[in-house]
């Protein structure tokens, strides 16, 4: 009975090792997959900022705990080109420019740059709930025929709808808001992708 009791013990603690290890490397993975977006984002925009990457939320960590910032290629391009922040860019090529900035090397406050917003604490634990699969279609509002998804955004606003999108970001999909539609517009990218604006008709206003 001892010998039976620990090889149960044995054969529980390795199908353990394997679970943390598979969820490891799906984790890996994912991150992996976005490092290589985004990658992709800096290589097409490094001349002058001009891509369609341009209006792309981007995110980073800010200043205190929870809090976020959302910006564009865009808005950096402004900022380096523009000369307004010469103390930070004066030794740096406008792609090193963007590395340091999104991988959290460069600071700057939201007066600056983007947006600042705090991810919403329900939408977390909903997202941790539901996995993405699930999340994913709760606030999805269309799927149009290119693969671009419509979110949902009748109720939400602010740090709320930020925190959505910025879960879709995490998952490799990259949103842009649309002004004439008025609407989100988000797309699953790999390095491999790129992305161009969807040119189905359709009327947001019916959903």
């Amino acid at each position: 009975m001892v010998m039976l009791k620990k090889r149960k013990n044995r054969i529980a603690l390795v199908i353990f090792g394997l679970l943390v290890c598979f969820s490891c490397t799906k984790k890996q993975a994912k991150d992996s997959s976005l490092d290589q977006a985004i990658e992709k984002i800096i290589e097409v925009s490094k001349e002058d900022g001009y891509s369609d990457y341009m209006y792309l939320y981007l995110f980073k960590k800010g200043n205190t705990a929870n809090e976020y910032v959302q910006f564009d290629i865009d808005e950096l391009r402004r900022l380096y080109f523009g000369k307004h922040i010469t103390s930070v860019t004066a030794n740096l090529a406008f792609d090193e420019f963007l590395r340091e900035v999104i991988e959290n090397r460069i600071t700057l406050t939201c007066d600056v740059l983007g947006e600042c917003f705090y991810l919403d604490e329900n939408i977390q634990e909903e997202y941790k709930i539901l996995g993405f699969s699930k999340f994913k279609e709760k606030y999805t509002s269309l799927i149009l025929t290119s693969g671009t998804i419509v979110l949902w955004n009748k109720d939400f606003e602010g740090d709320k709808m930020l925190s959505i999108i910025y879960i879709f970001y995490l998952n490799n999909y990259f949103t842009e808001w649309a002004d004439y539609e008025g609407g989100y517009f988000s797309i699953k990218m790999l390095a491999t992708d790129i992305v161009q604006r969807p040119k189905e008709k359709y009327e947001l206003d019916t959903f």
